[in-house]
């Protein structure tokens, strides 16, 4: 299980997402939970200009999903 959150983990340009995996994305404010947080198996992120703190969810879902995507046609 891969946990998206700012700050934690590599950048998921550089994170290996092709093949069989699970993501769990956090709210908008809050994040991932404390629960989730401890049975991810790692963390991405997705690189942010300073001052940013996040995308929408559904954004942040979006460009993961297109990167496994492009991952898995190489």
């Amino acid at each position: 299980m891969i946990g998206v959150e700012v700050g934690m983990g590599e950048d998921f340009t550089k994170a290996h997402l092709s093949g069989a995996i699970a993501l769990v994305f956090g709210g908008e404010a809050a994040g991932l939970s404390e629960p989730l947080i401890n049975v991810c198996d790692s963390f991405i992120n997705i690189p942010m200009k300073e001052n940013v703190a996040s995308l929408n969810v559904s954004m942040a879902a979006t460009l993961i999903c297109f990167e496994k995507t492009r991952q898995e046609r190489l």
